[in-house]
Formats: structure tokens, C-alpha cells, sequence
């Protein structure tokens, strides 16, 4: 289950589609936690993890999508990218697949479907803190679902 799912202050954020849809996500997601979070590692991190989502998220669903950053007295908890596609098993299990792994290396593409791989990624650099559920977008009502990750901190680490 999602983390302070039903926190008070969740950002929502619509972006394009195509080649420049990760990195103008990237930049909107950066925006929103460049002062919590501070380890360069760290949000390099959070960066391919959005980047990975995007990307699933207009291969497979097409598009509107939307980034929500949810917050918890402040500060930015979890990230979400909320489509309209589906599949809701498939996602679910590549995630699992990829947070029992010991390392990316160790993530075998071969027996993952295409996208499957950029998921496992999402698993095993969040450290399995990630999943799925549905929800409805927030621009347009649509019935969709959040793929989402939890941002570490200072605080989660070491």
C-alpha cells in the first residue's frame, strides 16, 4: 500500500508525451525535492527511477500522464506516474522481481517483458519501497494507475 496515500498535500503534474517527456519530469520532480532531499546519489537515483516510469508510462498506456509528488508535513514522501494504461498483475510482479534482486546486474532482461526491466529497476533501487494501485488522474477524472516509489532520506539511511 502506498505510503501516506491519503496525505493532504499531493502535487500534480502533467507532462508531455515523446522523446522529451523524461527529462521534463525529471526537471519537475527535481524541482519539487531539490531542497529535502541533498544527496547527489540519492536523487540521481529518484531521477532514473521517474525517468524509467515515464518512459513505461507512454510505451504502454500512451498517454495523458500526470507526476504527483505526495507530501507529509512538508516534505515530499513519495513519487507517483499515474496513467491510464493497465496491468496492474503484470507491473506487481516485475516490481517484486526486481526487489529481491542483490544488484541491477543481477536483473535478468531475458526473462522480463519490454518494460519489465525499467521496473525491476524502480524495485531495486527504492529498495522494494514501491508499488502499484489504481486511482483516477487527477486533470481528467480518468480511471488509471500509479505506479510510485518512496523517496529515502537522510533520515531512512544509514
Amino acid at each position: 500500500m502506498l505510503p501516506f496515500r491519503h496525505s493532504p498535500h499531493r502535487d500534480a503534474q502533467v507532462f508531455g508525451e515523446g522523446a522529451h517527456a523524461p527529462r521534463q519530469t525529471r526537471y519537475l520532480l527535481r524541482s519539487q525535492i531539490d531542497e529535502h532531499v541533498t544527496d547527489g546519489a540519492a536523487l540521481a537515483d529518484l531521477e532514473v527511477m521517474v525517468s524509467e516510469l515515464v518512459t513505461n508510462a507512454f510505451l504502454h498506456a500512451g498517454g495523458p500522464c500526470e507526476l504527483r509528488i505526495l507530501h507529509h508535513a512538508g516534505v515530499p514522501v513519495a513519487v507517483e506516474i499515474v496513467d491510464t494504461g493497465g496491468g496492474l498483475d503484470q507491473i506487481t510482479a516485475c516490481l517484486r522481481y526486481g526487489a529481491r534482486r542483490s544488484a541491477p546486474e543481477a536483473i535478468d532482461s531475458e526473462s522480463l517483458d519490454l518494460g519489465g526491466r525499467g521496473l525491476a529497476i524502480v524495485a531495486w533501487l527504492s529498495g522494494g519501497r514501491c508499488g502499484v494501485h489504481t486511482t483516477r488522474l487527477s486533470t481528467t477524472g480518468q480511471p488509471g494507475e500509479s505506479v510510485w516509489f518512496a523517496i529515502a532520506h537522510a533520515t531512512d539511511v544509514g
